[in-house]
């Protein structure tokens, strides 16, 4: 099990709320009717729908059955520690078992029939999705709904957190940052979708000049105090050619045998090879540029990634500045795979060849989608063999940001001998966190269905504008479908223990 303080979603309803647990959503121009299961039904509802009471009472039996089998499916393959400190981390709240279980939302979202003709899934706009979008966070090409509604139910997640001072009650059918977000996501497909100037300001990424509110405070208080910027914490050494554990996760970053690091090093020369970085006119080239000059593996990092083998690999860069330092992730199967269309399937790994390795491709060809700055140089597959478990497998590889920094939403569980510190969220600052993030997420599927250089993938030529027109004349009942689906799944996620 889980935890005695939160369960996985839908094993049981809460005794703390007395809330309706379906959001029905119901296009004006359709019969279709869209549930999304958290506890117990509404009996005069389903009264009107004797075949929808007939799927949830069948969901809802063999809910508690399927939980188990599914997460012992998401911690199967990872050490005992990492499963103690996923468990730990995941039973902190609701927000925190959100971000841990996208497999559980991908489940419910086929399961729930909130997919299947929803009136709002716009044929012709199809895009590069993040897979697991939440407020603290690529990997296939599908409708935008998947994204919008699981941002939406973390938006809700947040507001209701206990930390936060409950901006809004559990039991609350709506949200109005929630609907701030969607207001906003909306807002932004609409300008985009006007807006045929591809360099134009509606199209550029949030800094500290546009930005406002937290975001805005984060990027002015966290200025790169150093050439390594957010990397400092990482490198050491009077030549930084060393890398290290900050004094305030000491055990985030560890030594690896003398054959594990070896054979990581030759690996980095054959993925080297071939990446974009490896041919560019720098001071150095190739190899130099690509030497390693130290391997750690990468401890407790994320919530559902958790337990992935993972690595920083420090490499000399170039001469005029400080060394680049390289994330190297083992890939697996997504979340969402079993879960989505074979179209979509096929969509996100196009032409690459059905091997391990396809995993590892994938997410480096959904980057070079996705990001706004263009390609990181960096992005490439490596891989490791004949170490046996748990090295061997396909790595993503991409340079870690110096800019990299994120913002405290919840209550976190503190680091060992340190105490967590939140200062809770007021209503002003959800209020411009929700309309921001409908912004960049707009900005998101906009960008990643409009770049060609990957070739024919299956996204719209104009997302934008696609889905613009797709949505013409039911904008508001759009709307109306993200706060009940974003508000119902989190309910769910909150109403299960």
């Amino acid at each position: 099990m889980l935890s005695q303080r939160r369960a996985m979603p839908g094993v049981r309803p809460s005794r703390r709320h007395s809330c309706r647990p379906m959001a029905w959503l119901s296009n004006q121009s359709t019969d279709v009717t869209y549930a999304v299961v958290g506890g117990k039904a509404d009996p005069q509802l389903l009264t009107s729908n004797p075949t929808m009471a007939q799927t949830i009472a069948a969901l809802t039996a063999s809910r508690p059955r399927d939980n188990q089998e599914l997460f012992g499916q998401m911690l199967d393959g990872i050490s005992l520690e990492d499963k103690r400190q996923k468990l730990k981390k995941m039973s902190a709240g609701p927000f925190h078992f959100y971000r841990g279980s996208a497999k559980f939302f991908y489940r419910d979202m086929q399961q729930q029939n909130v997919m299947v003709n929803n009136p709002f899934d716009v044929a012709g706009a199809k895009t590069w999705l993040t897979g697991d979008m939440h407020m603290a966070n690529a990997s296939f090409v599908g409708s935008y709904l998947y994204d919008v509604y699981r941002l939406a139910a973390s938006v809700a997640l947040v507001a209701r957190d206990e930390s936060n001072k409950t901006l809004e009650a559990p039991e609350d059918a709506a949200s109005k940052y929630v609907l701030t977000f969607a207001r906003s996501y909306l807002q932004q497909i609409e300008a985009l979708a006007a807006d045929a100037n591809k360099d134009s300001v509606n199209r550029k990424p949030l800094n500290k000049d546009s930005a406002y509110g937290l975001i805005h405070d984060k990027l002015l208080k966290d200025p790169l105090d150093s050439d390594l910027g957010a990397n400092d914490e990482y490198v050491k050494g009077d030549k930084l050619d060393k890398l290290r554990a900050p004094k305030d996760d000491p055990y985030s970053l560890q030594s690896v045998d003398k054959n594990v690091e070896d054979a990581v090093r030759d690996a980095v020369d054959a993925y080297a090879r071939t990446t974009v970085k490896w041919a560019d006119p720098d001071d150095r080239k190739g190899s130099k540029y690509f030497e390693v000059l130290d391997v750690m593996q990468r401890f407790d990092q994320g919530t559902g990634s958790l337990g992935t083998t993972r690595f920083y690999v420090l490499v000399a860069g170039s001469k005029k500045k400080p060394p680049v330092l390289l994330d190297v992730k083992q890939q697996g199967p997504p979340a969402w795979y079993d879960y989505v269309s074979d179209g979509e399937k096929a969509a996100a790994y196009g032409d690459l060849p059905y091997v391990d390795e396809r995993d590892a491709a994938r997410v480096v060809r959904a980057y070079k989608k996705m990001v706004s700055y263009g390609p990181d140089p960096h992005f490439g597959v490596l891989t490791l063999s004949g170490l046996g478990k748990p090295w061997d497998g396909f790595y993503s590889v991409r340079e870690r940001s110096r800019w990299k920094k994120s913002l405290k939403l919840v209550w976190e569980l503190p680091k060992p001998g340190k105490e967590e510190k939140h200062d809770p969220l007021n209503d002003e600052d959800l209020e411009l966190l929700a309309e921001q993030y409908g912004t960049l997420l707009a900005n998101a599927h906009d960008r990643a269905s409009s770049q060609s250089y990957l070739g024919e993938d299956g996204t719209a030529d104009n997302f934008a504008k696609s889905l613009r027109d797709g949505l013409q004349g039911k904008e508001e009942a759009f709307i109306k479908s993200v706060v009940s689906v974003g508000c119902a799944y989190a309910r769910q996620v909150q109403d299960s223990g």
